[in-house]
């Protein structure tokens, strides 16, 4: 009995840590939304990354989407599918190039329970059809480039207060957009072809 006590509580000790810790990993699930509020590109539907490089296909922002399931692990993920097509996309959340944004946060900000009328409506005519066509323009406001590019990655762009902001064309290059003293774009940026015009 003496032998067997001091056991039970050596379990019961390490199951509480372990419980304790799981807890604190394990972040809380957004409550759904329904459409997305960027452009999202992606080269397989079953391997998004939510730092977004601008290359393969693109979801346009505002697409109606139907969440599945999340998944928690090294590499966090979350499953959903394009109403439209009922194609499943499965996007994976890296805190490493988001650090201090939780994961609620990320997904918030990819995310929105408005419709892309109710998302633009008060953007200039030139802006929304920038975003339709994931453009940069001169003049654009901070928010219609965030719709049309996406938030650029937190590890590259620390502040959004910045005058210029960094984005990742694929895994090896970026981009950066520049703002004026009104935080309007200063001008417009071929990001397609950016290297290309280097050359």
């Amino acid at each position: 009995m003496k032998q067997f006590l001091p056991r039970l509580s050596y379990v019961l000790i390490i199951s509480l840590v372990i419980f304790i810790l799981g807890c604190a990993s394990t972040p809380k699930t957004p409550i759904p939304q329904s459409y997305t509020a960027h452009n999202i590109w992606y080269e397989r539907p079953e391997k998004l990354y939510a730092i977004n490089y601008k290359k393969g296909m693109m979801i346009p922002a505002g697409t109606e989407v139907k969440f599945i399931k999340t998944g928690f692990g090294r590499l966090s993920y979350l499953e959903f599918k394009t109403v439209s097509d009922n194609q499943l996309f499965r996007v994976y959340l890296e805190e490493r190039f988001q650090p201090g944004l939780s994961i609620g946060t990320i997904l918030a900000r990819m995310f929105s329970k408005k419709t892309f009328e109710e998302q633009t409506k008060d953007f200039a005519l030139e802006e929304v059809k920038a975003i339709r066509e994931a453009k940069v323009i001169k003049g654009m406001s901070k928010e219609a480039l965030i719709m049309s590019l996406g938030y650029p990655p937190k590890h590259m762009t620390p502040s959004l207060e910045r005058d210029y902001w960094q984005y990742w064309k694929n895994r090896f290059k970026s981009f950066a957009v520049e703002f004026d003293e009104n935080g309007l774009v200063s001008e417009d940026v071929d990001w397609v072809h950016i290297y290309e015009l280097q050359n």
